[in-house]
């Protein structure tokens, strides 16, 4: 997750095979006084066991510098993450990123953003329909563009606003939980 802190991993069990799998944790983060004091930040992409909504089935996310006109490795499948953040007592966002819709010729990614009480949440969801197992040609070119897009989404940035009673920052840090 490339955070420090610590953290529970309930994998479902890999048999009986079914079509979906299902992996669920739960993180503490270690403090992070500045978050108290309004740094900008993202939340935490979740666990790395599994692709994240894009990456492998319209190529690979992390290359960024890869040519639009490389082609790369598609899959059809459908891809769900779902991620809540509960924030330090009393705080809240300033805002949330902006909810995301890809529409292409053969996907959809979407992404949404909410608030309840004390946590934040973003699903995200990819579906890929290719027919075949290389991105190329115009095919590649929406790919890439989506996939830049996306990663826009994984970076979006959010920053904390302190409660009217300021006293939560004698806290000793934000100790934030990603679920």
């Amino acid at each position: 997750m490339g955070e420090t802190g610590k953290d529970d991993l309930t994998p479902a069990p890999v048999l009986p095979m079914g079509p979906d799998y299902r992996i669920s944790g739960t993180f503490t983060l270690d403090a992070r006084p500045g978050l108290l004091e309004g740094d900008d930040f993202r939340i935490p992409v979740g666990l790395s066991a599994m692709p994240h909504p894009g990456d492998g089935l319209l190529g690979p996310m992390r290359l960024r510098d890869l040519p639009v006109s490389e082609p790369t490795p598609c899959y059809a499948g459908d891809q769900r993450e779902d991620l809540s953040f509960t924030l330090p007592a009393g705080f809240h966002p300033e805002r949330l990123p902006r909810n995301r819709t890809l529409e292409g010729s053969f996907f959809r990614y979407e992404s949404h953003w909410a608030i309840a009480e004390d946590t934040i949440r973003v699903s995200r969801h990819l579906v890929s329909r290719i027919d075949r197992p290389l991105c190329e040609g115009d095919q590649r070119a929406e790919a890439a563009r989506a996939l830049a897009e996306i990663r826009r989404d994984e970076e979006a940035q959010i920053s904390l606003t302190p409660p009217a009673d300021s006293s939560a920052e004698s806290s000793g840090g934000a100790n934030p939980t990603t679920h």
